[in-house]
């Protein structure tokens, strides 16, 4: 199979006709399958134009596993490091026990041995010969003079003032007497991955891919590390060459259809080392077979058939040494994206991870979880109920965090969101797992129900689960003191409309993003090949919108587009976990139209009410999840205040726009100047009434009536607070200084950015199953 092949829609495999697609440095073939009829399709552009399928491929999730293949192209080098840094120190930790021993066995022999009388004449010598070996443990102070040094050079024993022993010096002398690199050492090490990637040069050549060689000045001025362009994307090579410096990294596609993702692994990340790509399915496990013949990877990626769960479930506990023919070890990276929903494989995938391990996860029936048609489904799958409204999707992927950080917790593990984002008709999440039984602890804290008023004014009110308090040991160390969350945290009905609430969750109520890792994700798009990464556009749109959802972050400047791509060193390549108390303080999003069409006003511009609530002292962002939201730390009876003070300013309300009993009715009685319309009303009213008084008992009688209506009014807007308390309250929003300004509102332009996703072609969205017809593909 030539290039030029693989650049046409169809070429014939042993007589079988198959269908080329090219995404990445990948290149996939599948059999469509036949259809059972003759007749012409209704709809032939049905199915996002791929026809009746027997592997699964959708082309419009490309944008799904480019974000896959970076953000574990991010995650490996801090893993690689992490792993590295702990050998280290177990290294470092087993030498100077080693170290210890042997001092306290050269002090035995002295105590027995070296009495210099005529009983023990070799005294005298057999000190000096124990001295001098322990010189080579120990230095003044008993200091220990040997330990893992940068280069990996490990057990070498040193005397004071050497600056290097001969044994761990990169250079040998020959026999000839000239000196040369020793094999293993940097010198050599490049040689050897000049020579051994040769024929790996000349393959990406005759693909079209340009292969440059560099090599950059390491941090420390002394180690120098060979970066390599393959493709137009740069990578360490000792990542991935240098086995006697990194670890190995596996990474696990549980359900991998055709392949193509475990393909792209295997080509796009330089430092894998072992890549199994799984299916149920005899068809696609085939087609995975021809994949990987087809893009000569069959070195790192190897396939299987089986249940994923059996299979993961097979990983657990087991820690042998993985041979090379069949992976043993737990994963350092878990995919999950099958078609629905992933919650059937978390526990099996939990098991199967290593401490420190990244699991992804696509579930594709957001028709469940950010849906309010199967609340009985979405608790089977998730263990909760979704949300009704506009911030559906962003309760949807805190429903699925709930449901893997619920399973993780039975088996001592602790989980930190990544990166969680609502895209198109699925969720997509990456979930960093930590062994720490003492974090498990703190979850109850972090998981919450939600008072939604679904059929109201559409705002909400949470409710923790558990409570959990700082303290302070007497070191000073932060420990937490556990124990009930007092409830309920609002009444039955809603305190802006009086409207009844609806409950949703359990969810996560911890943050869904690190922002750490979504930076570093940013930080490298303008280093990335725009040919093999076609939607970097988006990318960049999302992910600074992912950023841009904390509110404690700064406004990011933009850079010149000129200006080079910054590049993250090795050695900092870690990402910082976030806190595992963390809880995020203002989840969720609303829909300023959907408040407008409330209280039946003309929606205000986005820059005039974001520069209202500024200027208030609140701060204001978007969500990734929706175009025209907005998320802010403003509490809702301010965001009504500012909304009430838009219809009172800029667009005065009509007679009868809205009707007594909505939700719009009872929140516009805090109007300002709705007392006085209050009393000309009421004494509208009475006169009506007294025009039709004939005598003393009814005069008596109706205004009993007008009384009773005040109250009735009043006693409604105090909603169980006490008419004091609501009073006070509105009271105090009313003397709100609310200016409008669109200027203070307005958003920093970025040119060319790309923050909502415009539909990629018509009749596109989730495709069918792939069904076993037209044979295997």
């Amino acid at each position: 199979m030539t290039a030029e092949e693989t650049k046409q829609r169809f070429i014939t495999i042993n007589g079988k006709s198959y269908s080329v697609a090219q995404e990445g440095s990948a290149s996939i073939v599948t059999r469509n399958g036949e259809p059972k009829t003759t007749k012409p399709m209704l709809n032939p552009t049905g199915n996002n134009g791929q026809g009746d399928q027997n592997v699964f491929y959708n082309p419009i999730q490309q944008f799904n596993r480019d974000l896959s293949v970076l953000a574990v192209l991010i995650y490996g080098r801090s893993a690689l490091v992490e792993k590295r840094r702990k050998h280290e120190n177990s290294s470092k930790v087993k030498q100077k026990g080693r170290q210890n021993a042997r001092q306290n066995e050269a002090r035995a022999l002295t105590d027995e041995n070296t009495r210099v009388d005529d009983s023990n004449p070799h005294g005298q010598e057999i000190v000096e010969r124990l001295q001098a070996d322990s010189s080579n443990v120990l230095t003044e102070g008993g200091a220990i003079s040997s330990a893992v040094d940068e280069d990996g050079c490990r057990g070498t024993k040193r005397k004071r003032g050497d600056t290097q022993d001969e044994d761990c010096s990169d250079t040998h002398v020959a026999a000839d007497g000239v000196k040369r690199p020793k094999a293993g050492s940097p010198e050599n090490s490049t040689t050897m991955i000049k020579g051994s990637d040769q024929q790996a040069q000349n393959q990406d050549e005759s693909q079209g891919g340009e292969v440059k060689e560099n090599e950059v000045q390491r941090q420390s001025g002394a180690q120098q590390t060979e970066i390599v362009q393959v493709n137009g994307n740069s990578h360490d090579k000792s990542y991935s060459q240098s086995k006697r410096k990194w670890p190995s990294f596996s990474i696990l596609d549980a359900l991998s259809a055709s392949g193509l993702r475990a393909i792209r692994y295997a080509k796009e990340i330089p430092f894998a080392s072992h890549i199994i790509a799984n299916d149920v399915s005899h068809d696609a496990v085939e087609a995975i077979k021809l994949n990987i013949v087809h893009n000569e990877v069959g070195n790192v990626l190897e396939p299987h058939v089986g249940d994923a769960r059996t299979y993961m479930y097979g990983r657990q506990g087991n820690e042998a040494p993985s041979s090379l023919n069949h992976h043993t070890r737990r994963f350092d990276v878990i995919d999950l994206d099958p078609y629905g929903t992933a919650a059937p494989f978390f526990d099996a995938a939990l098991l199967a991870i290593q401490d420190g391990g990244l699991l992804c996860v696509t579930c594709t029936d957001a028709g469940v979880f950010a849906s309010n048609g199967y609340p009985e489904k979405a608790f089977a799958l998730y263990g909760g109920t979704p949300m009704k409204g506009p911030h559906s999707h962003e309760g949807g992927l805190r429903l699925i965090l709930h449901a893997i950080s619920s399973a993780a917790a039975k088996y001592g593990l602790a989980i930190e969101p990544m990166l969680s984002l609502s895209i198109d008709f699925y969720a997509r999440l990456f979930v960093r797992i930590h062994r720490r039984p003492i974090d498990v602890k703190l979850l109850a804290g972090k998981t919450m129900f939600v008072y939604n008023c679904d059929s109201g004014c559409g705002s909400w009110t949470r409710q923790f689960i558990g409570k959990q308090t700082s303290q302070q040991d007497k070191k000073g160390q932060e420990y937490f003191k556990h124990g009930f969350a007092q409830g309920p945290s609002t009444t039955p009905h809603c305190e802006h409309c009086g409207f009844k609430t609806h409950v949703a969750g359990p969810m996560w109520g911890g943050p869904i993003h690190n922002v750490h890792f979504v930076q570093r994700l940013l930080d490298l798009l303008p280093s990335l090949d725009k040919n093999i990464y076609s939607t970097i556009p988006r990318l960049k749109g999302m992910l600074t919108l992912a950023l841009e959802e904390d509110l404690d972050l700064p406004a990011i400047p933009e850079k010149p587009a000129d200006s080079p791509p910054s590049e993250t060193s090795i050695s900092d390549a870690t990402i910082p976990v976030t806190s595992p108390s963390a809880i995020d303080p203002h989840p969720f999003f609303f829909n300023l139209s959907y408040l407008a069409k409330v209280l039946r006003v003309p929606t205000p511009s986005d820059d005039e009410f974001r520069g209202a609530l500024r200027h208030l002292g609140y701060r204001v962002t978007r969500s990734h999840c929706k175009a025209m939201s907005i998320r802010t730390d403003a509490p809702f009876d301010v965001i009504w205040e500012v909304l009430r003070e838009w219809a009172r300013k800029k667009a005065p309300e009509k007679e009868g726009a809205v009707r007594p009993g909505t939700a719009g009715w009872e929140i516009m009685k805090g109007t300002r100047g709705s007392e006085a319309a209050k009393v000309k009303k009421a004494r509208a009213v009475l006169d009506e009434r007294l025009g039709k008084v004939h005598g003393i008992q009814d005069l008596k009688s109706e205004l009993e009536a007008a009384l009773f209506r005040l109250g009735r009014n009043d006693d409604a807007e105090g909603n169980g607070e006490g008419d004091t308390g609501k009073a006070d309250r509105q009271r105090k929003l009313n003397q709100l200084e609310v200016i409008f300004d669109a200027k203070l509102g307005r958003e920093t332009q970025r040119k060319g950015l790309v923050r909502y996703q415009l539909n990629p072609q018509p009749n596109w969205g989730p495709m069918n199953r792939a069904t076993d017809r037209g044979g295997t593909g």
